[in-house]
């Protein structure tokens, strides 16, 4: 699960209020705010993008799992692409460019889903594969809902206004 990116949601946000919301609104004042807020939101598009930290350390967490899956005999070839390309790609610590590293994260969050569709319809398959990837994707998960709870109960009350 690695949604789109920060940019785009902001953008996406931004175009549904100018084009659902402010229609709806009567009220001078009310319509001013949204405008406002649809300019702000326009303004942080350009300026906002991934974590990268964040995407370095799921990259660098799953990486090694899709590369142990791979290696399972009859692996699922998006498996397989996908350890091919983590192996491929330059184990840069320092790496920065945001879309370059989520792409990476996508890939192979797609094998680990599929390598666990694949699992679970292989009554031989090695437990402690299954327990990896498991492993794996309970930890990305655990994670993003972590971060979506946080921004969910963070108010503007909250913000300390020095």
């Amino acid at each position: 699960m690695l949604q789109d990116s920060p940019a785009h949601l902001l953008t996406g946000i931004a175009a549904a209020l100018h084009a659902r919301v402010l229609p709806a609104l009567e009220e001078d004042e009310v319509r001013a705010q949204v405008v406002a807020m649809v300019e702000i939101l326009g303004n942080l598009a350009t300026r906002v993008d991934w974590d990268v930290a964040r995407l370095r350390a799921v990259r660098d967490r799953l990486g090694p799992v899709v590369g142990g899956l791979a290696a399972a005999p009859g692996a699922p070839a998006v498996v397989v692409d996908a350890a091919v390309a983590d192996a491929a790609a330059p184990d840069d610590a320092d790496a920065t460019d945001p879309a370059v590293l989520a792409a990476q994260v996508r890939s192979l969050l797609a094998a680990l889903g599929s390598g666990r569709q694949w699992l679970a319809a292989d009554v031989v398959a090695d437990p402690a594969l299954r327990l990896a990837v498991d492993n794996a994707i309970d930890w990305h998960l655990a994670g993003e809902l972590q971060r979506l709870r946080t921004a969910s109960f963070a108010r503007p009350d909250d913000v300390d206004r020095r």
